[in-house]
């Protein structure tokens, strides 16, 4: 997930006339991704080194290409080509540019990955369309950044945010405290619950009075009233009936 600058990366695409032009971000962790090799004073692309055990460079593969028609020269018809294989031969050819990312960038691989994501995403969200965003009503509280699908139904008395993003359908009874959450197409969040820091999957139902915090929930997970939940990691279609205090995955 990123800024996804299209008409930026375009106009220096055909400015420049490559085949390929791809964007580039900065990381401080560039051992585990794909580093680029380039020319600071042209751009181009020297070469590429993928999860380098020393140090090269700080710039990675953003994941984001302009090609021009000419790259499917370079693809095979009758079998699957990787970017790993395609890549390397257009850089060596002098056919491959980059740009650098000036926006945020994201990889979305593990669920603490993907709340850092949303929370980016609600952070551009407020200055380039707050309009996607929601301000509080009559009847329930938003704090900083909430996005809530207009699908959704929200009861009386409820305190939403920071970073707060209720999918389609979802229903969320009254009194209920989200911080830090993301809950997914069909959830049901019962009365006077206090979830935070979590993850919440499609078509789950947390019951009143629970605490969940810093959990992520599979598909169709079915949590009974006052229960505590601290660190679960739920798989799909499971009910819990008994707290758990302490880091676990429940399968």
């Amino acid at each position: 997930l990123c800024s996804y600058p299209l008409r930026d990366l375009l106009r220096v695409h055909v400015k420049h006339g490559r085949q390929g032009t791809v964007l580039t971000t900065r990381t401080d962790t560039p051992s585990e991704y794909g580093v680029v090799v380039s020319d600071e004073r042209t751009g181009r692309v020297l070469h590429f080194v993928e999860k380098p055990e020393t140090y090269v460079s700080e710039l990675i593969n953003a994941g984001v290409y302009a090609f021009s028609p000419s790259i499917f020269s370079l693809i095979r018809a009758d079998c699957a080509v990787s970017m790993n294989e395609v890549l390397p031969r257009m850089a060596q050819d002098e056919q491959l540019h980059s740009m650098l990312l000036t926006g945020y960038w994201v990889k979305l691989r593990t669920p603490l990955s993907f709340m850092e994501a949303v929370h980016a995403h609600l952070e551009i969200s407020r200055f380039m369309s707050p309009g996607q965003l929601t301000s509080s009503v009559d009847g329930y509280t938003t704090k900083g950044n909430v996005m809530v699908h207009p699908t959704a139904k929200i009861g009386r008395g409820c305190v939403l945010g920071p970073s707060v993003v209720i999918g389609p359908k979802c229903v969320v009874e009254d009194g209920v405290r989200l911080e830090d959450v993301t809950l997914l197409e069909g959830v049901t969040v019962r009365s006077h619950a206090l979830v935070k820091n979590s993850l919440i999957g499609w078509s789950s139902v947390i019951g009143r009075w629970c605490y969940v915090i810093g959990s992520v929930f599979g598909e169709s997970v079915s949590v009974k009233d006052t229960i505590l939940l601290n660190g679960a990691t739920v798989l799909p279609h499971k009910e819990l009936r008994g707290n758990i205090r302490n880091p676990e995955i429940v399968i």
